[in-house]
């Protein structure tokens, strides 16, 4: 067994998992509301955002693309679930809680997520 070294001023500020789903039900706004409604007990507070990203493909010039995504919060917002069209993001700020404690919470989101938005497939991870 590994003995784990703590640190007073721990390095890590994030762990994040961004999960990116081929499509399968058609995409509606009530999967957020019926993936949160599964979360809330959890993650209690609920924000919209607005997601860009720069999109870079060969040969082409880059794209800005926007999206909206839901996110939810749990009680001292140290973790939260973001939730936008075939995308699903756990995040873990500071003090991360380690692998032991994010595993479980990102399986239970994932179980969650693929119940109500019924995706064809992981895309990308």
């Amino acid at each position: 067994m590994h003995n784990r070294r703590n640190y007073a001023n721990p390095p890590l500020v994030e762990a994040l998992c961004d999960i990116r789903f081929a499509p399968g039900q058609e995409w509606d706004w009530t999967i957020p509301g019926l993936l949160y409604t599964q979360l809330k007990g959890d993650f209690p507070h609920r924000e919209q955002t607005e997601h860009f990203a720069v999109k870079v493909e060969q040969g082409q010039a880059p794209q800005q693309v926007t999206s909206r995504r839901l996110r939810f919060l749990n009680e001292d917002r140290s973790a939260l679930v973001q939730v936008g069209q075939d995308t699903l993001v756990l995040n873990c700020l500071r003090p991360y809680p380690g692998w032991n404690s994010f595993r479980p919470m990102l399986s239970s989101a994932l179980e969650k997520y693929r119940s109500v938005a019924s995706p064809a497939g992981v895309a990308s991870c």
